[in-house]
């Protein structure tokens, strides 16, 4: 729990954590709680239905991965990582990062709905035997057509970032 002292709001704003530090802080909670999930998934699918017991398992070293890279932006958002002690102002490196990991954020946001839809998509039209292999094609078709789309929504996310940052 922080304060505001007089010279933070002198100048509109409160050193506290920052925003990427936040971000990465969401992401490792839902992460965890999506991998949590996932294992609990995988062991009653191997209980009550194995032919389908592959599907909540093949997502989890993806989670690994992507709470690895998450895992690394909270680390090196840390306060203590990037502010000086005496500092009143946001640095130009704490702005980037912000936007770098609101660009992290984003890409997360989109591989997983496209990954959740292709998922739903297969489900829905395919035997429970070739369903991850009709989602892992249908979720590499739907990168393969939104590439350009991802790489636009990443950059705005980062550019929305600094301009909040660069208003305060």
């Amino acid at each position: 729990m922080s304060t505001t002292t007089s010279e933070d709001s002198k100048f509109g704003h409160c050193l506290c954590d920052t925003d990427a530090h936040r971000m990465s802080h969401h992401w490792q909670i839902g992460l965890r709680v999506i991998l949590m999930g996932l294992i609990v998934a995988t062991i009653l699918l191997f209980l009550f239905l194995r032919p389908a017991a592959y599907l909540a398992a093949l997502p989890i070293p993806v989670v690994y991965v992507a709470l690895a890279l998450v895992n690394f932006c909270e680390q090196r958002s840390r306060r203590s990582e990037l502010r000086r002690t005496g500092q009143t102002e946001i640095a130009d490196e704490e702005i980037e990062l912000d936007a770098e990991t609101a660009g992290i954020a984003m890409a997360l946001k989109i591989f997983t709905a496209l990954a959740i839809g292709t998922f739903i998509l297969a489900a829905a039209f395919f035997d429970w035997a070739i369903v991850g292999i009709a989602a892992a094609a249908t979720f590499l078709l739907a990168i393969l057509i939104n590439l350009p789309f991802i790489f636009v929504g990443i950059s705005e996310a980062e550019q929305d970032e600094r301009e909040k940052l660069g208003r305060q």
